[in-house]
């Protein structure tokens, strides 16, 4: 008789261990998307190592408006499009105890030059928003671009 109550006592437990589990990405994902909305900027140390003036973007719920600018001052992007995302599941972005970031693939349309598809890494934490590639074949990543939250401005725009 008591090996029957230790015998539901874990199978309660188990349940609730497998439940807590898939609720902990869900939870991550519905934070990290909301953070992703609002008004970022290219870092000044970013802008210069990557020969860029500067960079900003407002994030909606479902469009980007982007703006690049050269050295020269010459506008190299400057457009409103459509985006959507997808979940990408790995370890270290499910680990609620490992890291802050969530990342997603990211299809935009007319933001030449960079490419249609990429990589979106959101870090709460830090509040960094990063857009890249990576070629699995050599395992390098490329960096297109690398924002910052601004609070400020998107307490004032949303």
């Amino acid at each position: 008789m008591d090996i029957n109550k230790y015998a539901i006592g874990i199978i309660i437990v188990v349940i609730l261990l497998i439940i807590l589990s898939s609720a902990i990405p869900y939870h991550k994902h519905v934070c990290h998307k909301s953070f992703l909305k609002g008004f970022w900027q290219a870092p000044i140390t970013f802008c210069k190592n990557s020969d860029i003036g500067s960079a900003c973007a407002y994030i909606t719920e479902d469009t980007i408006y982007m703006i690049m600018i050269d050295n020269s001052n010459n506008v190299m992007i400057n457009n409103y499009v459509p985006y959507t995302l997808s979940y990408v599941h790995n370890v270290k972005s499910w680990n609620p105890l490992n890291n802050t970031y969530m990342e997603y693939e990211i299809e935009v349309t007319d933001l030449d030059p960079l490419p249609s598809s990429m990589k979106l890494r959101i870090d709460m934490y830090n509040g960094i928003l990063m857009f890249y590639t990576e070629d699995d074949e050599t395992d390098k990543s490329t960096i297109y671009l690398q924002l910052l939250k601004n609070n400020n401005a998107t307490t004032g725009i949303l």
